[in-house]
């Protein structure tokens, strides 16, 4: 079952096979920003302390019939974190500049495991380098070199780098969900295709031989947060242990065995906190929002909310890539795809006090001529359905020639921009250019008379005033796409901002 913000709380499986307790305990707690304060996993016991950045400052971990021990995390300066204790020990990461984790060492010095990733100029990891026996430039043996293959962001080949190029491994992806893919086929060099299932969750659960009667050479069980709780696999069947060989399990997502983590494209998920070991990467889309409760003093510190490492939870939302769906809400309050209409209902002489943020909800509020396709989670809009909207509906007019409005009458300001956005990691394609707008308003007196400055409002930010030229201040954030000026008539509740 899930609490009422709809994070995991208690999950009580009916049963399993027999290697499983009866009934899996499976229970946490959490803070009310979001942090985990206890968690039980089967047998395991784990109690998290979070510093006011929401990063696990201490772990402490008990296990059934084992000793309890502690495990203190660390971060850089980038809310990446640097030291990690996974099912496989405890790792010592370094990061570069687009916070990748380049490498991995574990063990002791003499004896230390290191590997080494590498990535292409799309972030997509094309080397991972296994090496043992000392430090990274003394080791003495080679564990694994894996080289991968992608089309677009779909990992298509794995190939045995120490091996002459070797093809190891081959996958096949489902082509009917170009977002929300899974694995169909693995095929081993020199095997016969295996084939996989699924779970609702997405989560890989069999893969099976059709060569074969009985063909289930291997099968996996996940807790919550995606650790494997249960495995079988079926040696005699193709002579192979591919439970073990299969790198695709949770959420149909690479699984790094030697680190124990969970690798999505842009980062890594740890399934024993169910967290991520970077922040995410679009927390900006958080800053605005901080920023403007900050600059109100309803926050002591900008610092103190920054990393976002409490949302997006894999158990509860698919995840692409270990980023947040375009338009979802953020976690913040601030909804990306609703909050947009406030500049429209400014604009509108709605009712939008200038003097502080907006809290109301603007439920995808458009004008006429903008609307948003829910099939396609885009925005379609241009100045010219715009222009058109606002003529049929309102009997909106644009300036004439010489720039002027009729009287009893303001100007308002249409700008443009064109960015893509929501990013398929699997495909390696911007899903949609979104057509955003933004709005101006010219300002006026109690007699509707310009007073020589213009003001907007972004999302749920307080209105900005004493803007001198529109055109330009749009073009300074990153709208450059004119869409024009029109004259809206200053009698309130003239233009419905359809609310």
């Amino acid at each position: 079952m899930q609490n009422s913000a709809g994070r995991a709380a208690t999950v009580a499986p009916l049963g399993g096979p027999a290697s499983v307790p009866a009934t899996p305990d499976y229970a946490y707690q959490y803070d009310d920003i979001g942090n985990r304060i206890t968690s039980t996993d089967l047998t395991t016991n784990r109690t998290y302390t979070a510093n006011s950045l929401n990063q696990y400052s201490a772990i402490t971990t008990s296990d059934s019939g084992l000793q309890t021990s502690s495990f203190t995390p660390q971060f850089d300066d980038d809310g990446n974190q640097t030291l990690i204790q996974t099912s496989t020990g405890v790792w010592s990461v370094q990061y570069n500049g687009e916070n990748r984790p380049v490498l991995w060492t574990g063990g002791t010095q003499s004896a230390a495991t290191n590997i080494v990733m590498s990535f292409d100029r799309m972030g997509r990891r094309v080397e991972y380098l296994e090496t043992a026996g000392g430090s990274q430039s003394s080791a003495t043996e080679t564990n694994a070199y894996h080289r991968f293959v992608y089309d677009g962001y779909l990992c298509i080949l794995r190939i045995n780098g120490a091996s002459n190029n070797a093809i190891d491994h081959v996958l096949g992806w489902d082509p009917s969900e170009p977002l929300a893919t899974r694995p169909l086929v693995l095929k081993k060099n020199g095997q016969d295709s295996l084939f996989y299932t699924h779970e609702g969750k997405k989560n890989v659960s069999e893969l099976v031989s059709f060569q074969q009667t009985n063909g289930m050479v291997a099968h996996y069980e996940y807790t919550p947060f995606g650790a494997v709780s249960f495995t079988r696999s079926n040696v005699t069947i193709l002579g192979y242990d591919f439970m073990s060989y299969n790198t695709f399990r949770f959420s149909s997502e690479y699984y790094d065995g030697n680190v124990g983590l969970v690798y999505y494209n842009y980062r890594h998920f740890k399934p024993d906190d169910g967290r991520w070991t970077s922040r995410e990467p679009l927390v900006e889309l958080s800053m605005r929002h901080l920023r403007s409760i900050y600059a109100e003093g309803r926050i002591p510190n900008i610092d103190a909310l920054t990393y976002s490492f409490v949302s997006n939870m894999a158990f509860t939302n698919y995840d692409v890539g270990g980023l947040f769906r375009s338009g979802e809400n953020d976690g913040w309050g601030h909804d990306e795809k609703t909050s947009m209409g406030n500049c429209w209902r400014y604009v509108c002489n709605d009712k939008v006090d200038p003097s502080k943020r907006d809290d109301e909800p603007t439920r995808k509020i458009y004008p006429p001529g903008v609307v948003w396709n829910e099939k396609k989670e885009k925005i379609e809009s241009s100045p010219e359905s715009v222009a058109k909207g606002l003529k049929e509906k309102y009997n909106i007019d644009r300036p004439d020639k010489n720039g002027n409005c009729k009287e009893c009458t303001y100007k308002v300001y249409l700008a443009f921009k064109l960015y893509g956005t929501d990013w398929d990691p699997r495909t390696g394609l911007t899903k949609y250019w979104y057509n955003d707008y933004h709005w101006y308003r010219q300002d006026t007196d109690d007699n509707c008379k310009p007073t020589g400055t213009w003001s907007h409002k972004r999302g749920d930010d307080p209105v900005e005033t004493g803007v001198m030229d529109p055109e330009k201040h749009a073009k300074s954030i990153k709208y450059g796409s004119p869409g024009g000026f029109f004259c809206f008539p200053c009698e309130k509740g003239k233009i419905d901002a359809d609310l």
